[in-house]
């Protein structure tokens, strides 16, 4: 009567994985169910049935005590902190109960759970998050190398679901950490780092290990000449370094091709190989390394003929393990020449002072690759209009002629190029020009100049800038580690947009307009040259302090709050701005009645200051106004540059979109961090201008829910059918160490080009090698030249060379990706992606488009596809939606081959939606392309 016992030893250590407990009852009358217990409460219960030898062979003659064990886990969230030992005990069928005994709880310092446990490595996400929990509260978490603390942090991240699973834990709703490890500053080698966790009264408890794989070689390959483009020869040097010395080092294409063996030449330090082989090697030191072994190659240029091929250097160590090293582009075959019948792509590569100077070394090499036809190659420079300026004491007059003792302030470099400077390069290098007229947030976000700065002058006066929920102003550097181009920007003062800020306003307008009068001036003279500007990137009521603080409480901004609620100042019946105000006049009942508190008098209305919540009408208003505040400086800046003699088709905005959920009207429903910053695609577009986007990452790829329906992309398209983006990277600003793959890269520029942009101008600051050699001059979000970004780039304008904008090309993938485009098949179709082709199968072969919006041509399309199939001959199915949404009667083609176009007429206003291909009786189909252009 009455035996057991537990398996379990006698302390367990609380941790995420629960408490074990196992062992075996026993009683003549039965035993219902084995209980565990903590501070009187029931944690879990059991029936014990499980087969037990021992216990049947130790109680041979009690029939059923071979079948007496149990074992559970008892989960740790519903333990408390303060439980010391949880207490095991039997319940028989005649309502007794006896003691199998206790177990000790052995509570840790912390302890919690990583969500991932992939290697460290190179171009990886190198993401560790997860939680901790601790019976003191906040735990901090950090990161260990060998002796050395590489990250820290603590948990302060919403957990819900650790909420709801440890309830009687404190801070266990917020909880979670995350960590994105720079592998650049992590040691060298094959290790693992421990994550550790502390609690608050300083106690220690190893959490996990996370593999490290960072022991490939480093090193550089370059070619002699400054371009491969149809070279006679190859001539590269290369410098590799191993701890675990070299054996071999071969040259090959990166998608596979074989060149040849490099010969071993010598030792050298990187740095002198660089000074001998390199010209234009930025300043920044590399990286600390012993002296690396150089290689050099020299043969016939044939073996890449036919097409666009990155050179890489193949190296093994003496271990056998393989490193690819990016080198040049190579371009066997003559690039395209001659003009385009329509409207170019035109692309503009970004220079500061130091290419201005060296003439653009890096803009020319791309161009002569890419070639011309309907892309045409420039370059972008940044005119800071109310930084480059002759000071104070000559009330900051624009200076076109930036001396360098004012570029250059104090031995820091204030601001990039002069504006006649970077006309003059244009003109001398006869290339199209992209000028970004920046007076933003990011003009004079470097450091602070109040002797030549505008902003930096005026915002020493609060007034002039923007008000946080609290009703002040924060200090302008209130804010560092932001993702950005500068380290640590001054963010956090900006100014007011409010049509009282008259101070700011009217030197903004001054200035921006004296500098489209010189660009003008420049222009009469050299008419050969296109010049566009953009205008101000990321014009925002401050976003920077994310879920914290949020504006613009400025009194004069809340003055004209007013004035659009209840249709005064410019805002009344036949006002300059009449068509913006607020969809109704508001009175002041119904306003106070909206905000659930009685307003005495109209000046006394204000918005919500307490935490955002978009189920409040009344924060929905005030997120419209913000909207509008935006939109109304964007149209100020296009209507100044407009008066001063810029025409519209040549003025593009700057506003980022970096998620796909974005409002697209000023009244759109508010829902994210976006809409408090005031953005909306509406608002990007003015009246005398053109949309300038500014897409990172996972928007640049079109990729994420759209609140509209509509893509983002799409969005921008029927906005503004001639929007253009003067800055783009496939890269994740908060991803700075990761490089995007050729896969996201291409998907980044197919979005964009049939998207529409006519504008295209990529973000380049860093280059491949800088990722492990310079790691603190690489930036995954602005590296060009040696990444999968340029090389699916320069792909991509090669294949638009005879695609004017306007149209779509899908030319489903190259040797280095897979792509579908988009494209579907229907239920009786096979479908295989294959690189830079389709395979279809399956009796009636049906290929279907994506669906796309925006996408108008009065004058209808023409679709051309290019493959192989016998001759049944492709048909065409085209479908069509008016302005007012209805579908139009398809329009179809039959019996077309890869040398026969399809004509797609269509009637004034409406839009093209999508096709359908298919080859009715064919078993196998091939396609290579399909290009649908706008008829002229």
């Amino acid at each position: 009567m009455g035996r057991g016992a537990i398996d379990s030893p006698p302390v367990v250590a609380i941790s995420a994985a629960g408490v074990p407990v196992s062992g075996w009852a026993f009683d003549a009358a039965g035993v219902v169910e084995v209980q565990i217990q903590a501070g009187g409460r029931l944690l879990g219960r059991q029936q014990p049935t499980y087969e037990r030898q021992d216990v049947g062979q130790a109680l041979s003659g009690c029939q059923g005590a071979d079948r007496s064990g149990f074992s559970l886990s008892i989960p740790t969230g519903l333990l408390s902190p303060e439980d010391r030992s949880i207490e095991i005990r039997a319940l028989t069928r005649l309502g007794q109960r006896f003691s199998l005994g206790t177990i000790r709880l052995d509570r840790p310092a912390a302890f919690g759970e990583l969500d991932r446990t992939e290697s460290v490595r190179w171009n990886a996400p190198n993401l560790l998050h997860g939680w901790a929990l601790s019976a003191h509260g906040p735990v901090s978490v950090r990161v260990r190398a060998f002796d050395k603390i590489v990250a820290e942090t603590k948990t302060t991240i919403a957990r819900p679901d650790v909420g709801r699973a440890y309830a009687l834990w404190p801070g266990a709703t917020r909880s979670g950490f995350e960590f994105r490890l720079p592998i650049a500053a992590l040691p060298r080698g094959r290790y693992s780092l421990t994550v550790e966790l502390l609690d608050r009264n300083g106690g220690v408890a190893e959490l996990a290990q996370v593999p490290v794989e960072n022991d490939f070689a480093l090193g550089r390959l370059v070619a002699r000449t400054s371009t491969l483009a149809n070279p006679d020869e190859l001539e590269l040097w290369a410098w590799a370094y191993a701890e675990n010395g070299l054996d071999r080092a071969l040259i090959e294409t990166e998608s596979g091709i074989p060149v040849g063996t490099m010969e071993r030449i010598g030792v050298k330090p990187l740095r002198a190989f660089e000074a001998e082989h390199v010209a234009d090697e930025p300043s920044i030191a590399p990286i600390d390394l012993p002296p690396g072994e150089v290689f050099a190659f020299r043969g016939d240029a044939k073996v890449i003929s036919g097409g666009l091929h990155r050179l890489v250097l193949r190296v093994t160590d003496r271990t056998g393990l393989e490193t690819l090293i990016p080198g040049p582009l190579a371009l066997g075959g003559a690039a395209r020449a001659g003009g385009c019948a329509a409207e170019p792509l035109r692309v503009f590569f970004p220079g500061g002072n130091h290419a201005m100077e060296s003439g653009f070394p890096e803009m020319r090499r791309q161009r002569e690759i890419i070639g011309t036809g309907c892309v045409e190659i420039g370059m972008r420079g940044r005119v800071e209009y109310l930084r480059s300026t002759m000071g104070a004491e000559h009330d900051f007059t624009f200076d076109p002629d930036l001396p360098e003792a004012h570029r250059l302030w104090q031995g820091r470099e204030m601001t990039g190029v002069s504006l006649h400077r970077l006309l003059q390069t244009g003109s001398d290098l006869k290339v199209p020009l992209l000028i970004t007229l920046d007076g933003g947030v990011w003009a004079d976000s470097a450091f602070s100049v109040p002797e030549l700065d505008v902003v930096d002058w005026l915002e020493q006066d609060p007034s002039t800038v923007q008000w946080n929920q609290f009703g002040r102003a924060e200090e302008d550097d209130a804010l560092s580690d932001l993702a950005g181009s500068i380290e640590s920007p001054q963010l956090a003062r900006m100014m007011s947009l409010n049509r009282f800020n008259s101070r700011y306003l009217n030197y903004k307008k001054r200035n921006l307009q004296a500098a489209v009068g010189e660009i003008l001036a420049f222009a009469d003279k050299h008419p050969e040259v296109y010049i566009a500007v953009a205008l101000d990137p990321d014009q925002y009521i401050n976003p920077w302090f994310f879920l914290e603080q949020w504006y613009d409480y400025n009194p004069d901004a809340l003055r004209q709050f007013r004035e659009w609620l209840f249709h005064r100042g410019p805002y009344v019946d036949g006002g300059e701005w009449a068509d913006q105000r607020a969809t109704q006049r508001w009175t002041l009942g119904a306003i106070s009645r909206l905000a659930g508190r009685s307003f005495d008098s109209i000046d006394e209305v204000e918005p919500p200051r307490g935490a955002i919540d978009y189920a409040d009408p009344w924060q929905q208003l005030w997120t419209q106004f913000k909207r509008h505040l935006v939109a109304r400086h964007y149209d100020d800046l296009a209507a100044w540059a407009a008066e001063a003699g810029m025409p519209a088709e040549r003025i593009f905005t700057g506003q980022t979109f970096i998620q796909t959920d974005v409002a697209v009207e000023i009244t759109d429903e508010a829902r994210g961090w976006t809409d408090q910053a005031g953005v909306s695609i509406r608002g990007a577009k003015p009246r005398h201008g053109h949309i300038g986007a500014i897409l990172y990452g996972p928007s640049s790829r079109n990729e994420g829910h759209s609140r509209s329906g509509l893509s983002l992309i799409d969005n921008l398209r029927s906005i503004d059918p001639d929007w253009g983006s003067g800055e783009f990277h496939p890269a994740t600003i908060e991803a700075p160490d990761q490089m995007p793959s050729h896969s996201e890269v291409y998907t980044t520029i197919l979005a964009m080009t049939n998207g529409g942009a006519r504008v295209l101008s990529p973000m380049w600051g860093s280059r491949a090698q800088d990722q492990q050699l310079r790691p603190a001059r690489f930036k995954a979000y602005d590296s060009y030249e040696g990444t999968p970004f340029e090389t699916q780039f320069v792909w991509w304008l090669r294949q638009r060379q005879s695609a004017p904008v306007g149209g779509l090309l899908f030319p489903f993938g190259n040797d280095l990706v897979s792509s579908s485009d988009g494209w579907r098949v229907d239920d009786g179709t096979r479908l295989e992606v294959l690189p830079g082709r389709l395979q279809l199968a399956g009796g009636s072969a049906k290929l279907i488009s994506p669906a796309w919006g925006g996408l108008k041509a009065d004058g209808g399309f023409a679709l051309r596809a290019q493959g192989e199939w016998k001759e049944q001959g492709m048909e065409v199915v085209a479908s069509f939606v008016g302005s007012d949404g209805r579908r139009s009667t398809p329009v179809t083609c039959a019996g077309l081959t890869p040398a026969k176009p399809c004509n797609l007429p269509s009637r004034v206003g409406e839009f093209l939606v999508g096709v359908s291909l298919a080859w009715p009786g064919a078993e196998r189909v091939l396609v290579d392309e399909v290009r649908i252009e706008p008829l002229r």
